[in-house]
């Protein structure tokens, strides 16, 4: 009989514990692949779901913006024909109030949507010209409020809404089309 070698076992041993360090190596590089490309793609889908809820939402925003905008100088006229300030009509009419501060609120925060030229909610599917043309628009009737609506000519307000309701297709379309 041939005598093992006291040296063999720890040959097979350092052989096992050096395939046990390779598979655990292999183990942890494809968790770390895994976890970077769906974290990216996990990402993606994320900010495509926080886009499109934008995007829906801004169109029911610019729906109220498009009906406001009509009603606004029939409260200024209103006030005036009541002789009213600010004061009574939050006083006396609280619903006209409360349409004159959605009006500023809504406007407000789509113009500081629009004005931004890198706004990560909007998609690149929707086009950069008219979120262009629509933020140069709300520029005349900044700061929306009564005073600066109402004082613009019915001509003015005509094309605003014409703006508006043109952005509100594009808008349709744009999600017809991602759907």
């Amino acid at each position: 009989m041939i005598a093992a070698s006291p040296e063999l076992p720890s040959w097979a041993d350092v052989l096992s514990k050096f395939g046990q360090f390779l598979f655990g190596l292999c183990t942890l590089i494809i968790a770390i692949w895994a976890a970077t490309t769906k974290r990216k793609e996990l990402f993606r889908s994320e900010l495509t779901k926080k886009q499109l809820k934008e995007v829906g939402e801004i169109r029911g925003d610019l729906q109220s913006l498009f009906f406001d905008l009509y009603y606004i100088p029939i409260i200024s006229q209103t006030m005036r024909a009541m002789e009213w300030s600010i004061d009574h009509l939050r006083e006396n009419d609280p619903d006209a109030w409360d349409q004159v501060m959605r009006y500023k609120r809504t406007s407000l925060d789509l113009f500081y949507k629009f004005s931004s030229r890198n706004y990560y909610l909007f998609p690149d599917w929707l086009e950069r010209k008219k979120i262009t043309a629509f933020a140069k628009a709300m520029e005349v009737f900044a700061p929306f409020t009564l005073n600066s609506t109402s004082s613009k000519s019915e001509e003015e307000r005509r094309e605003y809404a014409e703006i508006i309701s043109d952005l509100q297709n594009h808008f349709d379309e744009a999600l017809r089309a991602k759907a």
